[in-house]
């Protein structure tokens, strides 16, 4: 079940990030309290934003747009975090707009990254999965 391998991913660290452009791709690699490297795999990433990776980057939690209640203000907040370079937001507020309502309808998810230390991770997808074979999925 994904919320019980999404609890699993607390006090893990951030180890590996992937990006494959060309495919829509983000894998994140997290090495857990019981030396196992669990790799979460985003596919039809729209956009996503890692800030602070350094050294070490231990998880606080994951939140996800499927698994948790989000309210609009906060899934703005990611959209506009998620498309901005510092404070400088890099998209209109219509195209704000329609991820929020993608999101908010289950088009596409929100996945966020809280740290205890280090990388803090928005990421705007299609799915995801801690397996490469099955994934969690919008409905369409």
């Amino acid at each position: 079940m994904i919320e019980k391998e999404l609890v699993n991913i607390h006090d893990a660290e951030v180890v590996q990030v992937d990006m494959n452009k060309l495919n829509k791709r983000l894998i994140l690699g997290f090495q857990t309290q019981k030396t196992e490297l669990e790799r979460l795999f985003l596919d039809d990433v729209a956009v996503f934003r890692i800030n602070n990776f350094i050294k070490q980057n231990i998880v606080s939690r994951l939140i996800t747009s499927l698994t948790q209640s989000i309210s609009d203000e906060e899934v703005t907040h990611w959209v506009k975090w998620t498309n901005s370079l510092d404070s400088d937001v890099m998209i209109k507020p219509e195209a704000v707009q329609n991820y929020v309502n993608r999101i908010k309808n289950k088009e596409l998810i929100l996945l966020i990254i809280e740290p205890s230390w280090g990388a803090e991770i928005a990421v705007i997808c299609r799915s995801f999965s801690f397996m490469d074979k099955s994934s969690k999925t919008c409905p369409t």
